[in-house]
């Protein structure tokens, strides 16, 4: 066997191996995605937290530090929320099914 081929043959395996992880962290990342009724609960409870510091601002209590603690809750919600309706994620499933239909036509084409 030539050299050519054993680099050939090499970069196939590694790339092979490359494809392997990513598809594994990929289903890791979509396993660990908290339901998007979570992200509505944290965005309505910093809503809540907001309005009472902005109540504190003319009331007696450390009205900007729970007005930003609020604000950060509805950030927080809304990044759960896109997390699970994101765009990453929805390009990622789309590449997924784009990959299972090539497959699904590639042995259909291999039967024939």
């Amino acid at each position: 066997m030539d050299v050519f081929t054993r680099l050939k043959k090499w970069f196939i395996r590694l790339f092979v191996l490359v494809r392997k992880n990513l598809r594994k962290m990929e289903a890791h990342l979509d396993r660990r995605q908290p339901h998007p009724a979570f992200g509505v609960l944290v965005i309505v409870a910093g809503v809540l937290v907001a309005l009472a510091g902005v109540a504190m601002l003319v009331l007696p209590g450390p009205g900007m530090l729970v007005l930003a603690l609020g604000v950060v809750g509805v950030m927080v919600g809304v990044g759960i929320i896109q997390g699970k309706y994101g765009p990453e994620r929805l390009a990622r499933e789309r590449a997924a099914k784009h990959e299972r239909l090539r497959r699904r036509r590639a042995r259909q084409c291999a039967d024939k």
